[in-house]
């Protein structure tokens, strides 16, 4: 986007009742009535944060379940935002260790600044090649990373889908996020097993869960006995 499209962007969301809390080319943190909303341009959301609720009746609440398949759960997040993950993991899950990923600097900063981290460790990096090299011992790897409003493609292959198999513990879960139908056969030749997550909540995000271990009927049981919203569990009650 151009000087002149980041000028209109923000001149609309001043018009719809936004303030604008921070700008930096295409990327915008707003505030209007308890909500603080992170975006790129006009249209791309990268975060929500609501004053009164962990849920925001989107994408983001079908990860909340994830970390409690695990007693302690250890989680590496790719593509911070706003943190919203991070925010819904830290109140849910007390113990969860949350280490979070995101190459823009600048967001980085935003997140820190304007929004609730939870208790999250923030590391400023490529996530492609910091799951190259970092230790395994992740229960839960969440992919949420995009470029306006395409996931990078590094994110998309195989290799990719090798390194956070090798990241993983004995059944840990990589859960992504995109706006389009992925292609599953580099996922599948990694040795995951592949399902779809189908839900009105994640409106037009399309939720793919990765498991090394844990098949669709063993997750679905465990979610079922969840204290999370009935919205979530029906979602899970669909996967597969």
């Amino acid at each position: 986007m151009g000087k002149m499209a980041d000028a209109l962007a923000r001149l609309a969301y001043m018009i719809d009742g936004w303030q604008v809390l921070e700008q930096s080319g295409s990327i915008l943190v707003l505030r209007k009535k308890g909500v603080t909303m992170m975006c790129h341009g006009v249209g791309t959301i990268y975060s929500i944060s609501k004053d009164d609720n962990y849920y925001t009746d989107n994408y983001w609440d079908l990860f909340v379940p994830l970390p409690g398949l695990y007693s302690r759960p250890t989680v590496l997040l790719i593509g911070l935002g706003g943190g919203t993950i991070a925010r819904q993991i830290t109140a849910f899950y007390k113990d969860a260790s949350i280490d979070a990923v995101e190459i823009d600097k600048d967001i980085a900063e935003f997140a820190e600044r304007h929004f609730d981290m939870g208790n999250a460790r923030i590391i400023v990096a490529d996530g492609a090649e910091f799951v190259k090299k970092a230790d395994p011992h992740y229960d839960l790897i969440i992919l949420d990373a995009f470029r306006g409003s395409k996931v990078p493609g590094a994110f998309m292959s195989k290799e990719f889908f090798d390194n956070t198999y090798k990241l993983l513990s004995k059944e840990g879960i990589l859960a992504v996020n995109s706006m389009d139908i992925i292609n599953t056969a580099a996922i599948s030749a990694s040795r995951f097993n592949v399902y779809s997550l189908r839900s009105s909540i994640a409106q037009g995000n399309n939720i793919t869960i990765c498991s090394k271990a844990k098949d669709a009927a063993q997750i679905k049981a465990c979610i079922a006995n969840m204290q999370v919203s009935e919205s979530v569990k029906k979602a899970y009650a669909l996967l597969g």
